[in-house]
């Protein structure tokens, strides 16, 4: 049996927004349900998910804060007027979504949308770079399809970015945008991708049904630990690319928690956490902080 919350948690309530919370609105209030869903279909979609939003943020507070910050900093650090930006905010989105999921209990979904992320940040960057406002332009409009391969090998030889992955290699011998092959997963964003689209396509170990182990949503501790790192390293590898193309673009303050090396070896992979660090001292070499 569901029970209700006692009235003094804060979380018992649901808020609605008001007319003039939006940017755009004519200031009238909202009209009365035209087609008000039935009680037990509310509760049908919504129980199990309620349940699991109230024991994640019963136990899980200070990490979906830090998300939330994060998630805040991105926005408030998107440049104006340009490609980077524009990806920016289409990234914002797909953080947010990934928070709502990964609150909610539907963590293989948490995880798959930041694929998008990825994959979008990847392809401004390039086009930031080269500079190419119209493939860009075409690729908004549906007109231009383009892999993550292609574009990985694309972006990898901008001189820019290829005298990085240079530097890397011969620092640390690890680099950003290598292939992938039988012995080696690849570069950091190579093996992050193939990481995230495991859990777009299901596979192995990375259905909600196994990280579940029934059927759901249920909170799991397994589960919000595989979203919140996979989280966090999809946020720091695109802030550092966006840093790249766009030079000017500042550290949020909020971010700086990421690249410290016992942070690095909480959420990354063995191999990528040196990657992690010589990248970022080297594009955000005295960390200004927004």
């Amino acid at each position: 049996m569901v029970r209700k919350l006692e009235a003094t948690d804060f979380r018992a309530q649901r808020m609605v927004l008001e007319p003039d919370d939006f940017a755009l609105t004519d200031g009238k209030p909202d009209p009365a349900p035209t087609d008000l869903v039935s009680s037990e279909v509310w509760h049908g979609i919504m129980d199990l998910a309620d349940d699991v939003a109230i024991r994640t943020t019963s136990h899980q507070g200070s990490r979906i804060k830090l998300l939330y910050e994060l998630w805040g900093a991105w926005i408030e650090t998107t440049p104006s007027d340009c490609i980077v930006g524009y990806a920016m905010m289409d990234c914002s989105d797909d953080f947010a979504a990934s928070i709502i999921s990964m609150l909610h209990g539907f963590y293989r979904q948490a995880i798959g949308t930041l694929r998008s992320a990825l994959e979008t940040m990847m392809f401004a960057c390039f086009c930031e770079l080269t500079p190419d406002r119209k493939t860009w332009k075409a690729w908004e409009s549906g007109k231009e399809e383009i892999s993550f391969g292609q574009i990985r090998h694309r972006l990898g030889q901008v001189s820019t970015v290829k005298a990085l992955e240079d530097r890397a290699k011969t620092a640390i011998s690890r680099t950003m945008f290598a292939d992938k092959n039988r012995h080696d997963s690849g570069g950091w964003a190579t093996s992050l991708h193939s990481h995230l689209s495991n859990f777009i396509h299901a596979r192995g170990n990375s259905s909600n049904a196994r990280i579940w182990e029934s059927n759901g949503p249920i909170y799991s501790a397994q589960g919000m630990k595989i979203s919140y790192h996979s989280y966090l390293e999809t946020y720091a590898i695109l802030l550092l690319l966006a840093k790249i193309a766009h030079p000017s673009l500042a550290m949020p303050h909020e971010a700086e928690v990421l690249f410290p090396y016992d942070s690095r070896r909480r959420y990354l992979r063995p191999r990528d956490r040196k990657l992690c660090g010589f990248i970022k001292r080297e594009v955000f070499p005295a960390s200004v902080t927004h």
